[in-house]
């Protein structure tokens, strides 16, 4: 299947070349690779997590509560554990790969909008500016 949506799609791929170009430029050319690497690393251990408490939750529901309340009340009760399981296990990849948070790069100065002029050069990233 291609879902190539025509020139929408060349659009933002321009738009994307813009943003890589503007990175490459102010943050240095490695920065831009530790960055993404840096994202991989935490989605990589959130989702360990996350599936990990999915698998264990999984096992404990389908082997024990299923066969005592059945498999619907069994799912509706897994599922808020679940979502307590997915919002502690993101604040803790968050705090343990020290991911820095908007607020607190705009805590150090800088702001997430342009300087009033629509060029790339104007943008502000977390202290250094064009």
């Amino acid at each position: 299947m291609n879902f190539n949506i025509g020139p929408a799609n060349d659009r933002v791929k321009a738009q994307w070349r813009v943003v890589i170009q503007f990175a490459r430029r102010y943050l240095g050319t490695n920065v831009f690779d530790e960055l993404k690497m840096h994202i991989l690393k935490s989605a990589m251990l959130y989702f360990a997590l996350v599936f990990g408490a999915g698998f264990v939750l999984g096992t404990i529901r389908v082997l024990l509560v299923v066969p005592r309340i059945g498999t619907r009340t069994a799912e509706l009760i897994e599922t808020p554990v679940m979502i307590v399981v997915s919002f502690f296990a993101a604040r803790w990849v968050v705090r343990r790969l020290a991911i820095r948070t908007t607020a607190g790069c705009q805590s150090s100065g800088c702001s997430p909008t342009s300087k009033g002029s629509a060029h790339t050069d104007s943008f502000e990233v977390c202290g250094k500016s064009g």
